[in-house]
């Protein structure tokens, strides 16, 4: 399905470089691209050998800079609709959080891992484009896991130093609600609808819980599997909670602050110059957003592992219970200890917070996890839904729906023992 249109789209980035900026194109090639990839890339991803002496540029946009003329290597990045993000806003998002997420690593001298701007659009047709600066570096989770027991500590303590400038960071008081960001006529950035749920800006953060329900619900409706949770009475209960519980669970954290939030910060997204161990890159911000602290810790790092979910059982719950509770620096058993032991010290020690340190954090937490229950991938897309048999998804969709009553029961009655967190 990726392959589609694949020339077309080389002859859109050389045309646009070369009519739109005067650049000399001598090639094109695609990066992480594999034509047989059965689920759609949220990006097409190229890097560019230009020539850039004669380049012409038109005007300069916000959140951009100028592009050297020495430079001789680009990246030109094309958002995919195919992906299920639409294109309005998604550009402009993206261009305005690495304008935000620049400063705040400034903050801790550390701006030059944020790749600059050099241009961004939409063509006809919606087809947005992002021109940015080549970075030349490894990614980080081909080197980690065979890397010696220096490197890995360092390359955490440098990771932990990018979540305490996040953490840290004060956004712009133009940014006044929660959601995506867009830039006013003067330059400015400020709220505006957030790419990953097509909404927003939201007021409070109830509001942005509130839409992601709904559009699990919306994805759930869209399953042959899960029929929307209609045909058992399930729907109603859903919408009562959305509308009535929801804002009270919600409630403890309102109160924190706005911050910038990756959305996906793992190794992938992060480049390595294995000669110096130093980082030299964070990349992806397309599903970034205006969040919390605590936002981050549940949407990314999955590769130094997740905060067990609350049904976790033996281990994992001892896992949670600490994480959360922060009641000791050092896990009660070697069975509970991961990369999260280490990460998380590390956090501290370089002066971020971690999840105990987060006013409602565990409620949050728990209404993370619900809301995804709602419309698990395994439930909705097509090439997992195709790879087993009717049993086989019936038996997910039961325990699934199993997980979705005992969380509303334990809401509604905390001390039902249900679901425990």
């Amino acid at each position: 399905m990726n392959h589609v249109n694949y020339q077309q789209r080389l002859d859109f980035v050389k045309k646009l470089l070369q009519e739109r900026f005067a650049l000399k194109v001598h090639n094109i090639e695609p990066i992480e691209y594999d034509a047989d990839c059965p689920f759609e890339y949220n990006n097409f991803i190229y890097k560019v050998q230009i020539d850039c002496q004669e380049c012409q540029w038109l005007h300069a946009q916000s959140g951009t800079s100028p592009l050297n003329s020495d430079t001789s290597q680009i990246i030109m990045r094309l958002s995919n609709a195919a992906s299920g993000m639409p294109d309005h806003n998604r550009v402009e998002n993206e261009v305005g959080m690495m304008f935000l997420f620049r400063r705040a690593l400034a903050n801790r001298d550390l701006g030059h891992l944020v790749p600059q701007v050099h241009a961004w659009g939409s063509a006809e047709g919606g087809q947005g484009w992002i021109l940015e600066e080549f970075v030349q570096g490894s990614q980080l989770d081909r080197v980690f896991e065979t890397a010696s027991g220096d490197l890995k500590q360092s390359v955490l303590d440098q990771m932990a130093d990018i979540v305490a400038a996040m953490q840290s960071f004060a956004v712009p008081h133009t940014i006044t609600q929660y959601g995506g960001v867009s830039f006013s006529p003067t330059g400015d950035v400020i709220s505006g609808p957030m790419t990953t749920l097509s909404e927003g800006p939201f007021q409070t953060r109830a509001c942005l819980y509130q839409t992601f329900l709904t559009q699990q619900l919306s994805s759930a409706d869209r399953s042959p599997v899960l029929q929307g949770w209609r045909d058992d009475g399930l729907r109603a209960r859903l919408e009562r909670f959305c509308a009535d519980e929801l804002p009270e669970l919600a409630l403890t954290s309102e109160n924190s602050n706005k911050t910038i939030v990756h959305s996906d910060f793992t190794m992938n997204n992060v480049l390595i110059d294995e000669s110096t161990g130093k980082l030299v890159a964070l990349l992806d911000f397309d599903w970034s957003y205006i969040g919390s602290a605590h936002d981050e810790f549940l949407r990314s790092f999955c590769d130094l592992g997740m905060i067990p979910g609350p049904q976790s059982e033996g281990h994992e719950l001892d896992l949670r219970q600490e994480l959360l509770s922060g009641q000791s620096d050092q896990f009660r058993s070697k069975e509970t200890a991961n990369a999260l032991q280490n990460w998380y010290q590390v956090l501290k020690s370089r002066g971020s917070k971690v999840p105990s340190d987060l006013t409602g954090m565990e409620e949050i937490s728990r209404l993370h996890w619900f809301i995804n229950q709602i419309s698990p991938w395994l439930l909705t897309h097509p090439v997992p839904l195709k790879r087993r048999s009717k049993v086989q998804l019936g038996t997910v969709r039961e325990s699934t729906r199993q997980s979705i009553l005992a969380f509303l029961q334990h809401t509604a009655d905390p001390s039902s023992g249900v679901a425990t967190p």
